[in-house]
C-alpha cells in the first residue's frame, strides 16, 4: 500500500496504546480511521482528540468477546470502502496457568485471537473489492519466544503470527497485504490492566527496557507501505527473535535454569503438607 491518503482504517482497540498512536499516524498521512473498543467513554475522548488530526474519524463500540458484536461491527465497517484492518486488541494475564479461570481463559482467546480471526474472515471480502488493501495482525515478541507465567497470552500470539503468515501466502497475490508486528514490551496500559491471580500484585517492565507506543506505529505504518512481512521492535525482541531462530536450544536451556531447586522446594512442601495430614 504505496499511498495512504484517502484510505479508510479499522483499528481495533484503537482508544489507547499502540492503537490509539497508529490512528494518529494515519490521520496524519491523511487516511479515514474507525476505531473500536469496548468503552464508549474512552472511544469518544480518543476520537475528539484525533479530529485534531482529521476530521474523517469515526468510532463503534465492540466487545471483541462477543460472536454477535465482531458481526456488528464487520457490518457497520463494511457500510464504506474498507482498505486496511488493523487487529490491534489484546488482554492479558500474567500469572500461573492453573490459576487462571475458565471463564479468563475463554476471553483471552476470544479476544486476542478469535476476534482477529472472525472479523478477517468477515471483512476479506470487502477487501479483496479494493485496489489495493493491507492486515495488521498485532502480535508480541511473545509470538516466537516464551517468557514465564504468560501461557495463554503466548498461545494466542503464536497463533496470530501463523495465522498472519497463512494470510500473507493466501492472499498476497490477490493484492493483500498481511503484516505482523511483534514489539517487545511498550509502554501501554496492557500489564496495568492485567488479569491477575488472587494476592498478585502487577509486575509492569522497567521504561528502560521498553518502547513507545508512537515508535510501533511509525515502524508499523512503514512496513504497510512496503507490504513487509514482520516489523520486530525494541531490542529484546530482535535478541529473542534471533535467538529463537538460530538457537533455539539456549532459550529452553534458560528457561529451565534454578528447575532442580525449585522441584526441592515443591517436593518438600509436597511431605510437609502430607505430615501435618497424617498428625
Amino acid at each position: 500500500m504505496r499511498r495512504l491518503d484517502g484510505k479508510r482504517a479499522l483499528i481495533t482497540g484503537g482508544c489507547s496504546g499502540i492503537g490509539f498512536a497508529l490512528a494518529q499516524v494515519l490521520a496524519r498521512r491523511g487516511a479515514s480511521i474507525l476505531i473500536a473498543s469496548d468503552n464508549s467513554d474512552r472511544l469518544a475522548q480518543a476520537a475528539e482528540q484525533l479530529r485534531k488530526e482529521s476530521s474523517h474519524v469515526d468510532w463503534h463500540v465492540c466487545d471483541l468477546s462477543q460472536k454477535l458484536a465482531i458481526a456488528e461491527l464487520a457490518s457497520y465497517a463494511s457500510q464504506q470502502p474498507l482498505d486496511l484492518l488493523i487487529n490491534n486488541a489484546g488482554l492479558l494475564f500474567h500469572g500461573p496457568f492453573h490459576d487462571m479461570t475458565a471463564e479468563q481463559a475463554d476471553k483471552l482467546l476470544a479476544v486476542n485471537l478469535q476476534a482477529p480471526i472472525q472479523l478477517t474472515r468477515l471483512l476479506l471480502p470487502e477487501l479483496l473489492r479494493r485496489p489495493e488493501a493491507h492486515i495488521v495482525n498485532v502480535s508480541s515478541m511473545c509470538g516466537y519466544a516464551l517468557l514465564p507465567k504468560l501461557t495463554i497470552y503466548q498461545a494466542t500470539k503464536f497463533g496470530l503470527v501463523g495465522f498472519s503468515e497463512s494470510l500473507r501466502v493466501d492472499y498476497g497475490k490477490l493484492g493483500v497485504g498481511v503484516t505482523t508486528v511483534c514489539p517487545g514490551f511498550v509502554r501501554t496500559e496492557l500489564f496495568h490492566r492485567a488479569d491477575l491471580p488472587p494476592n498478585r500484585e502487577t509486575r509492569v517492565p522497567p521504561n528502560w527496557l521498553a518502547t513507545t507506543p508512537v515508535r510501533v506505529a511509525n515502524r508499523t505504518v512503514r512496513a504497510i507501505e512496503r507490504n513487509r512481512r514482520m516489523v520486530v521492535v525494541t531490542p529484546l525482541a530482535h535478541t529473542l527473535y534471533w535467538t529463537r531462530r538460530f538457537c533455539p536450544s539456549l532459550l529452553d536451556w534458560v528457561s529451565h535454569l534454578g528447575r532442580r531447586r525449585a522441584t526441592r522446594k515443591r517436593l518438600a512442601r509436597l511431605a510437609n503438607a502430607r505430615g501435618t495430614q497424617a498428625r
